[in-house]
């Protein structure tokens, strides 16, 4: 992990797996990150793991969504690096995937035509495309708060805060041993194609099918990617103080879309 003030964010597969803008995560992040502390923050874009190896150089590695032939073309070249990925997250470098991109965590995507096509396996689960496409608005309940119950405030937050977003998806996981999920759904969909569960996290690896971009409209999401960042560096002080910071317009905006969102609960049940 790189010693020196400087946040450096990997946007990976920038221009392939970004269907839904989701370049604007790591832009509100380093604004995020440059507007509450001292740290100078850069974002570096690849197509390519070779163009930017030691991965372990990168305090967050992201991957967003994109159409199904370019998630097997970023499968392609990312599990040729499974090794070099697996240590920096274990040399913590937090790997946040979004999208279908979490799909390369599992063990393989099978398309509609039957091909499989092996994935980076951290996690034990397989995907299996189908012909129809599931699109909705989600509502998500936190269900990996209890992993940060010694921090008060960050608990707190993500207790008091639940998590919004939208799924586009023609795909369902199947999972034989799930590790801690991210999100119980409140309206949408999961992994697998129920009102369940989506996502998953394991140490300093996070993925969700959910889109926004994420943390565009999750402000406490945007908090806690930060929060994993300086906590993962030994800058605990920072960290801790990143949970409480205020941002009335991006709270304001949440807000509304909650509402909104937890109206249309009410009339469906």
């Amino acid at each position: 992990m790189n010693e020196n003030q400087k946040i450096r964010l990997l946007h990976l597969y920038n221009n392939i797996m970004n269907l839904y803008g989701e370049y604007a995560n790591l832009l509100a992040l380093k604004r995020f990150i440059e507007n509450n502390t001292e740290a100078e923050c850069e974002i570096v874009s690849a197509d390519k793991v070779s163009d930017v190896l030691p991965l372990d150089s990168f305090d967050l590695i992201y991957i967003g969504a994109g159409t199904e032939k370019a998630q097997k073309t970023a499968i392609s070249d990312i599990t040729a690096y499974r090794e070099e990925l697996k240590n920096a997250a274990e040399n913590k470098t937090t790997v946040l995937f979004t999208g279908n991109a979490c799909e390369l965590l599992g063990s393989s995507v099978k398309n509609v035509k039957g091909e499989i096509f092996p994935c980076l396996g951290y996690f034990d689960f397989e995907t299996e495309e189908t012909t129809k496409r599931i699109t909705s608005d989600a509502v998500c309940e936190n269900m990996f708060l209890d992993l940060f119950s010694e921090d008060d405030e960050l608990y707190k937050l993500l207790k008091e805060n639940i998590t919004i977003g939208f799924i586009n998806k023609c795909s369902i996981i199947k999972w034989k041993e799930s590790p801690k999920s991210m999100f119980k759904l409140l309206l949408g969909v999961g992994d697998d194609n129920k009102k369940t569960e989506d996502g998953v996290i394991s140490g300093n690896i996070i993925a969700s099918h959910l889109i926004g971009p994420l943390m565009i409209k999750n402000p406490h999401l945007l908090k806690f990617i930060a929060y994993k960042i300086f906590s993962n560096r030994g800058q605990n002080k920072i960290a801790d103080s990143l949970t409480g910071v205020d941002l009335p317009l991006e709270s304001k905006a949440y807000l509304v879309s909650v509402n909104e969102l937890k109206n249309r609960i009410s009339q469906e049940s």
